[in-house]
């Protein structure tokens, strides 16, 4: 489970940590998707939440980070 500190940290730590293989894109993807469902019934901050894409890119991002090739 991820804490909220992770999710407010600055994306330069969360990069890190994802590099470092302690958190993986998957599983911040899901909790930001977490936090948005729970959170948006009252926010109304989004339009449309495409969880399922977001996933998708989260999955070959970490293929991607598996492999060694980093985008940055």
């Amino acid at each position: 489970m991820i804490v909220d500190d992770v999710l407010f940290a600055p994306i330069t730590e969360q990069a890190a940590l994802v590099r470092s293989g302690r958190l993986s894109p998957v599983e911040l993807t899901r909790a930001y998707l977490d936090r948005i469902a729970k959170l948006d019934a009252s926010l109304r901050a989004f339009i449309t939440v495409d969880g399922d894409r977001a996933l998708a890119a989260a999955r070959a991002l970490e293929g991607e980070a598996v492999a060694g090739a980093w985008r940055g």
